[in-house]
């Protein structure tokens, strides 16, 4: 059939009804269904265009006629009458394709059974095949091992006849040893028959060789018969080949030997390396090696001995300097090296081993030539008879020792370049010096001693030529005053007393290689510095106190009595000027000797802080130690000052006296004509007092400074304040003398009030106000006494020194007033004491990893009353941290410096209690820095300790005292990590590298990412919010936050507890510290008592004015304090204090709805922070208003302000009140006393006014 395809078949007529003819071909080569059907169709209907049809039925005008509808309604005839013929074909056609269909299946079944069996014949042959390849295979395996074992066998037969050939060849040599070794048995001593072998010069080397042979062999054999029995004859033969095998070694060693110094002044070196070689053979070598060595002519000329001697110690060899020496040695040893490095290249050219006859010429050179130069230099001397300082002293033996050691250690090192084998040059070195170093610490310790004995006598013998120069007419006072001046302390010597120890402490360097002993060392060292300098300055400081008493008690010597004639009284008074003269001078000496004491202790401190305290580090409780020693030594100094002081006010009081004594006059106070225009003047007695005092005090503004100035000048005011009263009872007074009176108290007190003591500035006030006892008239001293209760006893004394007090029977007018209650303006206490404790040093530690502390601060927030106040803050103390978003936590790379830090202690450093020399204090700083040195040495992170005492004083504790005299509320713990542990502390440890600063604080810090350093850092609540810190923390800079991470901020205080239970930390069973950090364990009244003084006032109620109690002062207490007002029944709540400055102001930033604490602890406040314009026309008043009532709100404590978790700043509270202007102090007194809380209307609100001074009107009136 052909291609249905590409062939088409020609259209058949209608009528042809032959069945459709297909043959298998029509199926073959590109076959498709669609052509096939389509030739099929095309070949079995007629002819029929529809494109035709359409053309004859349509109409010109697009329309289709009729036509074509009638001849379908029309005609039966169908439309392809062909349709019938081809569904018979189309069946037959498919029966047709039926049998095709079964045909080729058949065909393709026979196919498969046809390829199947083919396929079994296949795999018939290949299992045939494989079979056949195995069997080559197992064929070429039996081959391969047939040949291995024929290479085997082979192999063996190779090593057998090798085996068998080095034993001929060993047979033969031994049948020659053999030979050779009877020839050296003939006979003993007869060498002369021996082999021409034994004599040749050209084959030395092989007759060495057998020679060595043939004597181990003999000797061997000889220890191995001479242990069995009957073999004495043979025994006999062999010790005589041995004997003669000695001799004959003997002599061939000899003779090479003989050879090799032949060959070494020609400088022969092959000829050298050849007898070495050969040499080599007899001992190793060790003869020629030693031989070669002792021959150098710097162990046998003794001239080069001597050449050392001179050169190190001079021509004269007494008395060099150790300048000198170290020159003389830095040369000697420059020419000793160059001589070993010229004999090394010549040792490494000749011998077979030069490290061994490198390592033999060292050690020579040390014990010989260096040990005989060090016994010349170093002669020790006694410590029974020291050698006088004429003659150096034990000083120039150390310094001698010192530069002997240092210049051989550098002698050993150029030795250890050079080459020398295995020795230990440096243990060799340091062996040289153990008999000076066992007894170093002792001569070094007598050496300081006789140092600072001779100095004594140095300064004693001055002393005593400037006493013998100035005695020929001086006068008795001014021999006292030229005593007092004469051996002053000198901080000149104590500087030279340190420069002594610092030489010291240089040679325990130097001496002291290990840590541990270097420490030992140091501390005993310093120690000796530390009985120097105590002894100096107590001795210095009783001379000066000697003077004080000499003058006293020529005071004492012109004391006269009532009735003595005016010769006698004026010769006396000359010489009482004259003691005034010496005691004025005495006072001016001791004070010159108590700032150079303590600018000598202050030397001794820097000393100890940048020299000593860092080496004692390695040795528990060295550091400790010697902190208390200091501490100790210089108790006698104080104690001898602190007298001393007291001399000085004995000295001016006593002289404050005779000048009130001899100047007052009667009629100072007493005029005789009252109608005369008053003298307004201060009198003459004030005046020279007042020009003594400011004179003579000049000298101690200048000596003293800090706390013993305020002491010591407190104490003098009080004295004065004292003598004043005791001399003025003396005396009668009018009221032109009152105005008198009240003129030279105004003179005294404005001399005093340079003092700056409060307390004695206020004793002076109520002076003045005293004096109007005297100048009032009678029937006003009543008003006058209630309007200032605080002067009622001495005024009642003082009152009948009034001339007219019996005239005008005042005694009767007066004796009311004792029964009656004196009421007085109420000073009405307010502002809660919020000192929280905190983990405070003057020591930081900056590691590369974190240290968790288990002290940490512990305060119950007071209750909650139900006064609503508002807070008013100052700007100068926000600082808030605007939000941000897209932050993450950087990650720090910082390290330590070696420091920590520290973190450097006790008086040089300690955070120590700020009270008077005599207050017991009892600051556990010892034990802090224990711990914390323990951590650090558990998990090997540097500790060094920043000292910031200074700091700490003059930015936290000098602000709290000036806040409490105030009356208001400071918060130390906020103040101390802003002002020091992040400010000061940043500060001092800028310029050593560090990225952060950890801390263990319960806050988190969110800093941003690297390419984003621009933002903000943020501060957030720590997971514990029960320990969260970031109260104290709200008051940091952004420039603060930056530099800081608290990697304890994410973990609770109890996991904390577990982590260091769990690392077994040394502080893990510690308990949490509690109680304000600078004070220790002193009491706080006792701190504030000592510092502000006391003010005793009464206590009234607010509404009814009731005696409640009286008072110390009202800086004692608080805002809703309950405890500790000593009053009876209750509760009361002292809530109001008059007299108070307000602060103002907070940053020009404008928020709506935050969270706020007004003090440590998880509970927080709702509230509103808005700013409003102040009188400046700026955004400078801050008004909040809490969503609840607080009632312990007081100035001076700080509030913090949240955004949800965030910490966004803080600032001062200055004042409290509710929505009525009522101070939330009264508001509380009226809630207190409400029975149903309940009944309690909407929260108040609170504000802010700018700065200005709140005075109560009632205190206002009656001031």
């Amino acid at each position: 059939m052909r291609d249905p395809k590409n062939d088409p078949k020609p259209v058949k007529p209608a009528a042809q009804s032959s069945p459709l003819i297909l043959d298998i071909d029509d199926f073959k080569g590109d076959f498709s269904f669609d052509a096939l059907f389509g030739n099929l169709v095309n070949e079995q209907l007629p002819a029929f265009r529809l494109e035709d049809l359409e053309a004859e039925d349509s109409l010109p005008n697009g329309h289709v006629t009729n036509k074509f509808v009638g001849s379908q309604q029309g005609a039966s005839s169908p439309l392809f009458p062909e349709v019938e013929k081809l569904l018979s074909l189309f069946k037959d056609s498919c029966k047709e394709l039926v049998e095709l269909r079964k045909q080729i299946d058949g065909r393709l079944l026979n196919l498969k059974k046809d390829v199947a069996v083919q396929d079994n014949k296949h795999r018939k042959t290949l299992t045939e095949l494989e079979k056949g390849v195995d069997g080559l295979f197992e064929s070429f395996a039996r081959l391969d091992s047939r040949i291995s074992s024929v290479g085997q066998t082979a192999a063996k037969i190779g090593d057998h006849l090798q085996s068998a050939d080095s034993q001929r060849e060993t047979a033969s040599q031994t049948i020659e040893l053999i030979k050779y070794l009877m020839e050296f048995n003939s006979s003993p001593g007869d060498l002369m028959e021996l082999s021409p072998l034994f004599s040749d010069d050209s084959r030395v080397a092989e007759a060495a060789s057998i020679a060595q042979k043939l004597r181990t062999f003999a000797e061997e054999d000889i220890g191995r018969l001479s242990s069995a029995v009957g073999n004495a004859a043979a025994s006999r033969g062999l010790e005589v080949a041995v004997a003669n095998l000695q001799d004959y070694c003997n002599e061939l060693e000899n003779r090479l030997i003989s050879r090799f110094d032949s060959a070494s002044q020609k400088r022969e070196l092959t000829t050298m390396a050849e007898c070495a070689k050969i040499l080599s053979q007899f001992n190793r070598g060790t003869s020629a090696m030693q031989h070669y060595v002792a021959t150098r002519p710097m162990f046998i000329d003794v001239e080069v001995m001597n050449a050392d001697t001179r050169l190190v110690l001079g021509d004269q060899a007494v008395q060099a300097s150790p300048s000198d020496v170290a020159s003389g040695l830095s040369s000697l040893y420059k020419e000793i090296t160059d001589t070993v490095r010229k004999e090394a290249a010549t040792i490494t050219a000749v011998f077979p081993s030069p490290s061994e006859v490198m390592s033999i010429l060292v050690q020579r050179v040390l014990e010989q030539r260096i040990t005989a130069l060090l016994d010349k230099l170093l002669m020790k001397p006694s410590l029974v008879n020291l050698p006088s300082m004429g003659e150096g002293g034990l000083l120039l033996y150390l310094r001698m020792l010192a530069v002997a050691y240092e210049k051989t250690r550098e002698l050993a090192t150029d030795l250890r370049t050079v080459g020398c084998g295995d020795l230990d040059v440096e243990g060799l070195t340091e062996s040289l010096f153990s008999s000076h170093k066992d007894e170093y610490l002792e001569y070094e310790q007598a050496a300081l001693r006789q140092l600072y004995k001779v100095k004594m006598e140095e300064l004693r013998a001055e002393g005593q030529i400037s006493d013998s120069s100035g005695s020929l007419g001086r006068s008795k006072g001014a021999s006292v005053a030229a005593a007092s001046s004469q051996q002053q302390i000198s901080v000149t010597v104590v500087t030279e007393f340190v420069r002594w120890n610092e030489e010291a402490i240089s040679r325990c360097n130097l001496f002291c290689s290990q840590p541990a002993t270097l420490a030992t060392h140091v501390k005993a060292v310093f120690t000796c510095l530390l009985d120097q300098v105590s002894q100096y300055i107590a001795d210095g400081l009783e001379r000066a106190r000697d003077s004080l008493t000499e003058a006293a008690n020529l005071r004492e010597r012109f004391v006269l009595g009532t009735s003595v004639s005016r010769r006698v009284a004026a010769a006396a008074a000359s010489a009482a000027e004259a003691a005034a003269a010496a005691g004025e001078s005495s006072f001016r000496s001791f004070m010159v000797a108590v700032q150079r004491s303590g600018s000598s202790v202050a030397i001794i401190q820097q000393y100890f802080a940048n020299s000593i305290s860092r080496l004692l580090l390695p040795v528990d409780g060295a550091h400790a130690a010697s902190c208390e020693e200091m501490a100790t030594a210089m108790s006698s100094a104080e104690a001898a000052a602190y007298k001393g002081l007291q001399q000085c006010i004995e000295t001016v009081m006593a002289e404050v006296e005779r000048l009130l004594s001899a100047e007052q006059k009667a009629t100072d106070y007493r005029t005789s004509d009252d109608n005369l225009v008053p003298d307004h003047r201060a009198t003459n007695a004030c005046t020279r007092v007042v020009a003594y005092l400011s004179r003579v005090l000049e000298s101690a503004f200048t000596a003293l400074e800090g706390l013993n100035k305020q002491a010591f000048l407190t104490e003098l005011g009080n004295r004065l304040h004292k003598v004043l009263l005791n001399h003025w009872q003396k005396f009668t007074f009018n009221p032109s003398g009152g105005l008198r009176l009240k003129r030279d108290i105004t003179d005294y007190g404005d001399f005093v009030r340079s003092f700056n003591a409060p307390s004695v500035d206020e004793k002076f006030e109520l002076l003045g106000i005293m004096a109007n006892v005297f100048i009032v008239a009678p029937e006003s001293l009543a008003s006058l006494f209630e309007g200032t209760p605080s002067i009622r006893k001495d005024a009642q004394r003082f009152v009948q020194l009034r001339d007219d007090y019996k005239s005008a029977k005042l005694a009767a007018k007066l004796s009311s007033l004792v029964q009656r209650d004196l009421r007085l303006s109420p000073i009405l206490v307010s502002f809660k004491l919020q000192l929280q404790p905190c983990y405070s040093h003057p020591f930081s530690f900056v590691t590369s990893s974190f240290l968790s502390s288990s002290r940490t601060e512990r305060l119950n927030p007071p209750s909650k009353s139900t006064a609503t106040p508002t807070l008013s803050l100052s700007p100068r103390f926000t600082a808030t941290a605007p939000p941000h978003t897209n932050l993450r936590r950087r990650a720090f790379a910082g390290s330590t410096s070696s420091p920590p830090l520290a973190s450097r202690v006790s008086s040089s450093g300690r955070l120590r209690p700020w009270c008077a020399p005599l207050l017991p204090c009892q600051c556990p700083w010892e034990e802090d820095l224990k711990y914390a040195k323990a951590v650090c040495n558990q998990v090997e992170v540097p500790l060094e300790v920043v000292h910031l005492t200074d700091e700490y004083w003059n930015n936290v504790v000098s602000y709290i005292i000036e806040e409490y005299r105030c009356g208001r509320t400071p918060n130390p713990d906020v103040l101390c990590n802003t002002r020091i542990k992040f400010g000061a502390f940043l500060d001092a440890i800028s310029g050593m590298g560090f990225d952060y600063v950890a801390s263990g604080h319960y806050a988190n810090v969110i800093h941003p990412c690297a390419d984003q350093m621009e933002e903000p850092s943020v501060l957030e609540l720590s997971q514990d919010m029960v320990k969260d810190q970031t109260y104290f923390l709200s008051h940091l800079s952004q420039s603060q936050l930056k530099q800081l991470l608290f990697p304890l901020g994410r973990i609770s205080k109890d996991e904390v507890r577990r982590l260091a239970t769990e690392f077994d930390l040394p502080n893990k069973d510690r308990k949490d510290s509690q109680g304000i950090c600078f004070l220790g364990k002193i009491r706080f009244s006792e701190f504030v008592a000592r510092h502000i003084g006391e003010r005793e006032g009464i206590m009234l109620e607010a509404e009814t004015g009731d005696f409640l109690g009286k008072h110390r002062g009202f800086w004692f207490y608080t805002i809703g304090q309950r405890q500790g007002l000593r009053l009876p029944g209750g509760p009361w709540r002292v809530f109001r204090v008059s007299s108070l400055k307000w602060l103002s102001g907070l940053p020009a930033t404008q928020t709506s709805q935050l969270q706020c604490k007004v003090r440590h602890g998880p509970g927080f406040y709702d509230c509103s922070f808005e700013m409003e314009i102040g009188e400046d026309g700026q955004e400078s008043i801050a008004v909040v208003r809490l969503s609840e009532d607080d009632q312990g709100l007081a100035a001076g404590q700080f509030a913090a302000f949240y955004e949800g978790r965030k910490c966004i700043g803080s600032g001062v509270i200055l004042e409290s009140w509710d929505d009525q202007s009522f101070p939330v102090c009264a508001k509380a007194l009226e809630i207190a006393r409400m029975k149903d809380k309940s009944k309690l209307g909407n929260p108040v609100k609170i504000k802010v006014k700018p700065e200005e001074v709140f005075v109560s009107t009632e205190v206002a009136s009656k001031a």
